[in-house]
């Protein structure tokens, strides 16, 4: 992973006119994906980064319910996760406190990584970056497709509840060929679930590591 890593650490992202810029990679210019040492992430040219951040809460919602579900066998690895909320300052300033600032409790989102454990299983967990490049690997949940708990049709579902008290489940739906779009709810008071929030997954990026063997950065 220390390759890809070495390449995130010290990229700063700003929202601007709703699309989130890496100030300080010229070479993310919408067109091209993120340069990597040994590794690309694999857009086919119809989703470019520049599309894929172009896109608001709204478009991405409807998107999401016309896709087909991810599957257990293709995601494989880590993925960088984005929010994009084109021209909704609101949403990007909330994001961006809540998501992508390295000081936070949360820390700065670098997305999911995940593996298949059966052939309708798997598991994954979230990957964070701190002040002085600390990477924290945390909120583990459990993957396997099944009925979504938004729409009744198939998703990949990701259960936070199964590693952590958490009623958070995310639930994946595939764009293209390493492209991925989430929906993301909470069960509510009622026993309902919350408004969904959404978020892409572009990869793979890099490979697995264990939790258990990661080094002094995982929790």
């Amino acid at each position: 992973m220390r390759s890809v890593l070495t390449c995130l650490l010290f990229v700063t992202p700003v929202f601007t006119a709703g699309m989130l810029v890496a100030a300080e990679n010229p070479a993310i210019d919408g067109k091209q994906p993120l340069p990597s040492a040994g590794a690309s992430i694999p857009l086919s040219g119809h989703w470019t980064m520049e599309r894929i951040l172009s896109m608001n809460h709204e478009q991405s919602m409807a998107l999401w319910k016309t896709l087909p579900p991810a599957t257990i066998q293709e995601l494989q690895g880590h993925y960088m996760g984005l929010v994009p909320n084109s021209g909704d300052p609101k949403r990007q300033a909330g994001m961006a406190d809540y998501m992508y600032s390295e000081k936070s409790v949360r820390g700065y989102w670098l997305g999911k990584v995940f593996r298949q454990t059966g052939e309708n299983s798997g598991e994954g967990y979230n990957i964070w970056r701190f002040p002085n490049g600390k990477i924290v690997r945390n909120l583990r949940l459990a993957t396997q497709v099944g009925k979504s708990l938004i729409d009744d049709r198939q998703s990949l579902l990701l259960n936070y509840g199964a590693y952590n008290k958490s009623t958070l489940t995310d639930e994946l739906r595939k764009v293209e060929d390493g492209v991925f779009i989430g929906a993301a709810t909470t069960e509510t008071r009622d026993g309902k679930r919350s408004p969904p929030d959404h978020f892409f997954l572009i990869g793979p990026i890099d490979t697995w590591v264990d939790i258990e063997t990661a080094g002094s950065h995982a929790k």
